[in-house]
């Protein structure tokens, strides 16, 4: 599991829990990558985006989907993101 499968995992969950919009994450996968910071979670707290608490629920949403899927990849076609946001997330270099 990679941390671009993580990241990617941590963003459409953020997503669909109305932490982020859709543009907010995408500005952040590309700031992110430019910036070195390997973490999404961190920098979308450290950008604002996203309060600490929020965070942190999205990393146990994460536990479960990893417990629950066994892998980063299988969560994330369990959510069924559009392919073009997808593909975005997980080109990242975050």
């Amino acid at each position: 599991m990679t941390d671009r499968e993580l990241n990617a995992l941590f963003g459409l969950l953020a997503l669909r829990e109305g932490f982020v919009t859709k543009e907010h994450l995408l500005g952040a996968v590309d700031l992110s990558a430019a910036s070195g910071e390997r973490d999404l979670g961190r920098f979308l707290v450290t950008q604002r985006v996203m309060r600490a608490s929020q965070a942190k629920a999205v990393e146990a949403l994460i536990g479960a989907f990893l417990e629950t899927h066994g892998s980063a990849l299988r969560a994330i076609e369990a959510l069924a993101p559009p392919a073009a946001l997808r593909a975005k997330l997980l080109a990242g270099d975050v």
